[in-house]
């Protein structure tokens, strides 16, 4: 038997296009999901028309339908303008999708019981445990608790936030839904020979962890020459870091690039072999963090160097899709290279075309997700 055309509205309180991680795994999802059997429609602050989000994202959007919603009044701008205007616009959907804990809140909250909605959550980090103050602390562990305990379903984007999650709260309905890589390459294989760059592609945030990177770097180069190039953040931002290489005399070993767009990254991905993800294992944040990233490089047949964070380990094997490192030790970073150095051209493609097998594509994420739609609905049918 068929199944019903379901109506799926995704919302997401903030303006697009963004260079925020968070933004390409919305806007990338919602476009798989338009290409199911599925009414799709994306609700954001107003801000870009759909071809400024299809132009940085690189992305069609056709099958979309994009809404705007204020956030703004006069000159207050709140997420609770948001949320006052979205709950008028969302009765007549079969699924909602949110990955916003105050929307999720105000979404469920204000939830008749005459509405036949089911309401999904996306959950990717706990926010309680982010935060120092006391007073802010305990307010996001309410909201986490309501809508961790009152979603019709929980969608953690790893197990490890997921156990986490079930030991601290009533759950109902959990389900795991990785992130993915935006591009769907076929195998490439490289040659592997010789190996002389090193890349990191993302944000610069402090708990990123480029830090700990360029510390190790000073311990790498005095056994290997390699160049490490770091991609991501503002031009404005990268000139202090500039300086401090040049006073260190690292800055024939390390090269800082401002951010590039999606077709300059598709290219680098293409072209290069060797990719690394670091943290600063003093923050919190990296508990949870799996970033897409990681299913990029996965993607683009190269050897993946991570750090062996929980969520991490459930995608990257050591020795067989990847590398693992303790980015607290940078010893530890130096015994990988000492492994990938020891290793035949052949081993290292092997290794290679395992990781391009791990990866996944938001396709693959929307096919998971179209049979959780369908399963919530029929299951309360």
């Amino acid at each position: 038997m068929a199944k019903k055309r379901l109506k799926v509205a995704l919302i997401y309180p903030e303006p697009l296009p963004s260079q925020k991680a968070r933004s390409v795994s919305f806007v990338y999802t919602a476009a798989s999901l338009a290409k199911m059997d599925l009414d799709v429609d994306l609700f954001i602050e107003k801000s870009g028309t759909r071809e400024e989000i299809e132009k940085i994202y690189n992305v069609d959007l056709s099958g979309v339908c994009i809404n705007h919603i204020y956030r703004r009044m006069l000159c207050f701008k709140s997420n609770a303008i948001f949320n006052f205007f979205i709950k008028r616009k969302i009765v007549c959907y079969d699924i909602l999708y949110l990955r916003h804990l105050k929307t999720a809140y105000a979404v469920i909250k204000n939830r008749k019981r005459r509405q036949n909605y089911k309401i999904i959550y996306e959950c990717h980090e706990l926010f309680s445990e982010t935060v120092r103050s006391p007073k802010s602390k305990e307010r996001l562990l309410n909201y986490e608790k309501f809508v961790l305990e009152n979603a019709d379903v929980v969608a953690f984007v790893n197990n490890t936030i997921a156990n986490s999650c079930s030991k601290q709260f009533n759950i109902k309905n959990k389900h795991t839904v990785y992130n993915a890589s935006r591009f769907d390459f076929d195998f490439m294989p490289k040659d592997f020979s010789e190996i002389s760059s090193v890349y990191y592609i993302g944000s610069l945030y402090d708990w990123k962890g480029i830090g700990e990177l360029v510390t190790a770097i000073y311990a790498i180069n005095n056994r290997y020459d390699l160049k490490f190039h770091i991609i991501g953040g503002p031009e404005e931002n990268l000139l202090k870091m500039k300086q401090d290489l040049i006073v260190n005399r690292l800055n024939k070993n390390i090269k800082l690039v401002s951010f590039k767009n999606f077709t300059e990254i598709k290219e680098i991905l293409k072209r290069q072999k060797v990719f690394i993800i670091p943290n600063n294992p003093n923050y919190i944040e990296n508990k949870f963090s799996l970033p897409i990233k990681l299913f990029e490089y996965l993607s683009s047949s190269s050897l993946v160097i991570c750090s062996a964070t929980p969520p991490i380990k459930e995608i990257v094997t050591h020795g067989y899709n990847g590398f693992l490192y303790d980015p607290r030790e940078p010893e530890s970073l130096i015994k990988v290279f000492e492994e990938i150095f020891a290793m035949s051209p052949e081993e290292r493609q092997k290794i290679a075309f395992n990781a391009w097998k791990s990866s996944r594509t938001f396709d693959d994420r929307a096919k998971e997700l179209y049979e959780l739609f369908h399963n919530v609905v029929e299951k309360n049918a």
